[in-house]
């Protein structure tokens, strides 16, 4: 049981698509899931940041993921799989424990339901939205064990931005009541037209038009924003 190296962006090793668990109650899959739990807890302590962490960001190429809610006992889910997906979806902020820097606009489903089995290789089944976030949190986990990261569903290249600046922007965006944005496949826009802009982007680029330089944006306090709650 130990702190493992979190893979970086970059890796090979958060490309590679995790194998089926045959056994979940094996003494091997314990500890992997006690080195994911001891290494989540220290990023978690150090950083603020991260709720839940898959088996291929510490190198092992297993379908295994943990999560750690706020208030709820750990939670370990072997060989989890996503069964639904609502139709409707949101853009969230997202970041993720390999790439902590840089954060960035995904689309998620609303909804979904994920059977996994536990560690007594037990069949559930839980139904997730956005409450908790908890939608978009296991999308992203289980993306991981596909090798899948958060920057191959960005919506728009202009939406990566810096730690700080995307926690700035998001944190005004919960402000404003507006940090997520429901999508349907009936209101699909089409690739000609442009999604709309936060205020901020807009302003950075009219600056940029005229040549000026860009206004320095204050830090905000250290309240965290639920961007950084995604991962």
């Amino acid at each position: 049981m130990a702190i493992r190296t979190v893979l970086q962006l970059g890796d090979p090793g958060l490309r590679e698509v995790a194998r089926c668990v045959e056994d979940p109650g094996s003494p091997e899959v314990k500890r992997l899931v006690k080195d994911l739990a001891d290494t989540l807890g220290h990023w978690r302590k150090t950083t603020g940041y991260g709720r839940g962490i898959a088996a291929p960001q510490i190198g092992s190429a297993m379908r295994v993921i943990f999560l750690r809610l706020p208030g709820e006992e750990p939670w370990p889910l072997v060989n989890p799989e996503i069964t639904w997906r609502s139709e409707e979806k949101i853009v969230v902020w997202d970041a993720c424990l390999s790439f902590l820097s840089i954060f960035m606009q995904v689309e998620r489903h609303r909804d979904i339901t994920v059977r996994y089995q536990n560690l007594r290789g037990e069949w559930q089944e839980t139904r997730a939205g956005e409450e908790r976030n908890l939608s978009e949190l296991l999308q992203h986990e289980i993306d991981h064990l596909d090798g899948v990261l958060a920057v191959d569903r960005i919506t728009n290249i202009r939406t990566l931005a810096s730690r700080t600046y995307g926690r700035y922007v998001h944190a005004r965006s919960l402000k404003r009541g507006i940090a997520r944005v429901a999508l349907t496949r009936s209101r699909r826009r089409s690739p000609s037209e442009k999604r709309p802009q936060h205020r901020d982007h807009r302003e950075a680029r009219e600056e940029e038009r005229r040549g000026e330089r860009h206004r320095r944006w204050e830090r905000p306090a250290s309240r965290s924003c639920r961007a950084s709650e995604t991962f």
